[in-house]
């Protein structure tokens, strides 16, 4: 088994190998691999958001909080509105200080109604960074009923920070609220409005939806989950696609991802102000793929997976992670094309070789973009691929 030393043999090895090739003087080529891994293993149990046990205490009952969080979000939206409102007046206001005229002309999207500002302003309000404004809320508002397990009662109370950095440094577990009739984790509030902005930023560039949606799997691959968690939560990926939905019918220029329709737009400028035309409503957006313990996990090896189904079987009421027929039926027709994005059907199960984070790297050093890259480059890249997968699946002899 990989013990955390291992991330330093791990990197002066990769310097000492590396260093064969053309080039052998150049410091970035000598410390490429290990300063990856070190980001990777060392710097994430401190920045990246945890994971939620859906499954220890799943019997207990808790009130669902669903009004209580309509009510946040739309709060949190008026306060964003008015706060991007006030952003534009200022401007607007702005005087040359000798001849007293104002410095900005009066224009939409410049000194009223400026789309980035209220997206800047919503995004503050509800989203973040790393943790979600709403979702840290939610885990310490004594207003929201919830389940919290400690890390060491929890089904991954045995992993090891060499195997899973993130949640094994941190320790930090998201809590489980009931969101209309359904258990979810904290964490997907974050999902939904962070992830699901990013999702929207990237659509607004110009990629298109396919290209988002793998983008938004590489990062639950590489940096939210299972690199750095060990876990790969489809739940996280429902959350991130709805809270895409949610940031585009914000203003309704484009179709509902969902079903190609255009929605009524959360916001309007009237009279040279943002105003709310309609009210949030997590009914719009949440559903079973959200639950983990009912859109299953996948693990990034055997031994990881070994180690949930031993907690699972010890706990009083066992559970077998899975979705109805009825169920999965219904997530079919919501979902449509993106349903194999979104919905896991094989249960609790290891990662697929085709999602492992090797492969990803892999595919990049054999696409014609890698190719273009110098000899170097591929041989350093090539040789990071394997530690990672000697790292990721549990084999590594250091």
């Amino acid at each position: 088994m990989l013990q955390p030393s291992s991330t330093l043999a791990i990197f002066f090895d990769s310097c000492r190998r590396a260093a064969y090739a053309p080039l052998s003087n150049h410091w970035l080529h000598h410390n490429l691999v290990g300063i990856v891994l070190l980001l990777l293993l060392v710097i994430t149990p401190a920045t990246f958001a945890a994971e939620v046990d859906s499954f220890t205490n799943q019997h207990l009952s808790i009130t669902d909080s669903l009004k209580r969080l309509n009510q946040e979000v739309n709060s949190r939206l008026l306060t964003a509105i008015d706060k991007a409102n006030t952003q534009a007046g200022q401007l607007r206001n702005r005087r040359h200080p000798k001849t007293k005229r104002p410095i900005f002309p009066n224009r939409k999207g410049l000194t009223y109604c400026n789309r980035q500002q209220l997206v800047n302003a919503i995004d503050s309000a509800l989203g973040g960074p790393i943790i979600g404004e709403l979702e840290q809320w939610a885990e310490e508002s004594h207003e929201i009923d919830k389940i919290t397990v400690p890390y060491e009662a929890s089904i991954y109370q045995t992993f090891l920070l060499g195997e899973t950095p993130s949640i094994s440094g941190s320790k930090r577990l998201a809590s489980v609220l009931r969101l209309n009739q359904l258990n979810v984790g904290t964490d997907k509030l974050g999902h939904f409005f962070t992830e699901g902005g990013t999702y929207y930023k990237r659509l607004e560039r110009g990629d298109n939806l396919n290209k988002v949606l793998k983008f938004g799997e590489q990062t639950e691959i590489v940096i939210f989950g299972s690199v750095t968690t060990g876990v790969y939560s489809y739940a996280d990926l429902a959350a991130n696609f709805n809270g895409l939905r949610f940031w585009r019918a914000l203003f309704s220029e484009h179709p509902d991802p969902l079903n190609n329709r255009v929605t009524a737009p959360y916001v309007r400028c009237i009279s040279q102000q943002w105003q709310l035309e309609r009210n949030f409503d997590w009914q719009d957006y949440i559903d079973l793929a959200w639950d983990e313990s009912r859109n299953c996990n996948q693990f990034r090896n055997p031994t990881l997976l070994g180690k949930i189904e031993q907690h699972l079987i010890q706990l009083p009421q066992q559970h077998h992670c899975a979705l109805k027929e009825t169920d999965i039926a219904a997530l079919k027709t919501k979902y449509g094309q993106h349903f194999t994005h979104i919905v896991n059907t094989d249960g609790l199960s290891v990662l697929p070789e085709e999602k492992q984070a090797y492969t990803l790297l892999d595919n990049y050093i054999q696409s014609p973009k890698g190719q273009r890259k110098p000899q170097w480059i591929i041989r350093v890249l090539s040789r990071f691929r394997d530690k990672v997968k000697d790292l990721l699946i549990g084999n590594s002899k250091h």
